[in-house]
């Protein structure tokens, strides 16, 4: 089972000569935990090697977009003994209801884990009717 989506880069033209080239990179779906409560969702993803810099959120039609991107780089000159994860960039994508906040979600990252937290629209949120 392959986990990992592969996608090929836009080709970026060799000015010199006039070429083009295109090179393959690795995307994979992280891992993912989504936990409720009355006031928010809270999405927890696992990007380990991905600086918080390189972390790319954006809400644009109802669809919630995630990529992380890691330095090949950092990597160079490693054997690996051991691995669980592959080295690559992340990549998810959630759909999300009007019942959602835009404007309030947040984001934090520590230690690899990337969370999100979308707050519900108040008109989302269960409440009490009071008889009268």
């Amino acid at each position: 089972m392959e986990l990992f989506k592969r996608r090929t880069t836009e080709p970026k033209a060799k000015e010199e000569k006039g070429e083009t080239m295109t090179h393959q990179t690795r995307y994979y779906t992280p891992p993912a935990d989504i936990y409720e409560n009355d006031e928010a969702i809270t999405l927890e993803l696992e990007v380990p090697g991905v600086a918080k810099d390189q972390v790319s959120i954006s809400l644009e039609k109802g669809v919630l977009e995630i990529d992380g991107k890691i330095d090949p780089k950092r990597y160079d000159g490693y054997v690996p003994l051991y691995t669980e994860y592959g080295v690559g960039h992340y990549s998810r994508r959630f759909e999300v209801s009007d019942a959602i906040a835009s404007d309030k979600i947040t984001a934090s990252m520590e230690s690899g884990i990337l969370t999100i937290v979308l707050p519900r629209a108040e008109a989302a949120k269960p409440r009490k009717i009071e008889i009268n």
